[in-house]
């Protein structure tokens, strides 16, 4: 813990120090709340008694990288990308304002949750993160993993308990969750899980037996996650994902002896826990539910339908942040229904610029491309069941990999 303590501040050559603060900020909003989700389960506490405190770190995090850098090293973000982030929040902040006073009828959420969530969570982080952006990449991905390796496992382990579940199958069977963190939360961060697994088993960098097992371990409780949870969105991210991820892996690869023995060794470490889920996944609730229509869900086509119809009623003006008492779970209709085609727009246009820097990075610095693939996945669960203010990865992500391309990143290492 000492030396964990030690290495985010550590001093760098010429006496600087060199902090891990904005590094932080991005693994706290990617796996922060997922990690913490049973803690309140298993102390029979309420819920917000463990998750406002997470997110008041996060906002206190936030804000000293953001006071630090604009009031002490008077550091401005240039270029029009933080312009626009910050219009576009500022838009969303006045709309909850409008909101509140005229039309507070059909709100789900107090005012004060909706600023904490989208301002306090979503746009102060990231803007944390395009102020002082993250170099460490190798502390990214080691924390990001670690933390949502466990994650996984604790999330698991309660869904074990809660069931009085005695063996795999009958905990894999049943599409299961917890009170604290839902079906397309738990498949979320499992699919994040075997991603990043499947990237870093396949680097040559990491040929370390130990390491090895270790990603492999993370791949099969991550596919477990997804299981269990049976939920769409992330089996779709998945399965869009997975092809980038295999052609990213490959395409610069030189196949020498060396390299096949180290890919057999990588294969045959996953091979089997895939080949028992293969064997046994016509008995499980959450694949045949995927099964019987990955794009067919008559519950979300009737929000997006509302949500059209909503966006047609008021196309110039808008009409609010959930005028319909729910959000459509697709950020882009979303944002055209905050102030019609002025938010959408301009949403769009962040979207699609990062979407851009995404691809970017994904072509040309293959040791970082898996931060693309993530902001992809966060993009995908955001189309289908996210929301402005509670997609918080997607906007960190967001700005990540648009910081990321503008300057050097730091070589990794997640051993």
């Amino acid at each position: 813990m000492r030396n964990v303590i030690m290495k985010l501040f550590e001093f760098h050559k010429g006496g600087h120090r060199r902090g891990y603060l904005s590094e932080i900020v991005v693994v706290l909003t990617l796996v922060g709340y997922q990690a913490i989700a049973p803690i309140s389960l298993l102390l029979d506490v309420p819920n917000r008694f463990i998750s406002i405190p997470l997110r008041a770190t996060i906002l206190g995090l936030a804000l000293f990288i953001i006071f630090k850098r604009l009031f002490i090293k008077k550091n401005m973000p240039s270029g029009l990308m933080w312009f626009f982030l910050s219009l576009f929040w500022g838009l969303y902040f006045g709309r909850m304002i409008l909101d509140s006073i005229f039309s507070p009828e059909v709100l789900r959420l107090s005012l004060g949750e909706y600023i904490l969530s989208g301002i306090g969570i979503c746009f102060l982080p990231a803007l944390a993160i395009a102020i002082s952006p993250p170099k460490a990449i190798w502390f990214l991905l080691r924390w990001v993993l670690i933390i949502g390796f466990f994650a996984v496992i604790f999330n698991l382990l309660l869904i074990q308990k809660q069931g009085s579940v005695d063996d795999l199958m009958s905990l894999l069977v049943k599409r299961q969750a917890t009170e604290t963190l839902s079906t397309i939360s738990l498949g979320d961060l499992g699919v994040m899980v075997v991603l990043l697994g499947i990237w870093a088993i396949f680097q040559q960098s990491y040929s370390h037996f130990l390491k090895k097992i270790y990603f492999a371990c993370t791949i099969m409780v991550g596919l477990m996650a997804a299981i269990i949870a049976g939920s769409r969105g992330p089996v779709l991210s998945l399965l869009v994902l997975l092809p980038l991820l295999a052609y990213e892996l490959f395409r610069n690869q030189r196949m020498t002896f060396d390299y096949l023995i180290k890919l057999i060794w990588s294969i045959v470490l996953v091979l089997p826990a895939v080949s028992y889920l293969l064997i046994h996944i016509h008995e499980f609730e959450g694949f045949n539910r995927i099964q019987s229509g990955l794009f067919s869900d008559d519950i979300r086509v009737r929000l997006l339908q509302l949500g059209l119809d909503s966006f047609y009623s008021h196309p110039l003006l808008g009409s609010g942040i959930e005028p319909l008492g729910f959000y459509p779970h697709n950020v882009i209709l979303e944002s055209f229904m905050l102030y019609g085609v002025i938010s959408g727009f301009l949403f769009v246009g962040l979207l699609g610029y990062a979407t851009y820097c995404a691809f970017w990075r994904y072509l040309y610095t293959p040791e970082s491309a898996w931060i693309s693939i993530l902001f992809f996945q966060a993009v995908i669960i955001s189309m289908v069941s996210g929301s402005l203010y509670g997609s918080a990865s997607m906007w960190s992500l967001m700005v990540l990999v648009v910081v990321a391309n503008k300057g050097s990143m730091e070589s990794i290492d997640v051993g």
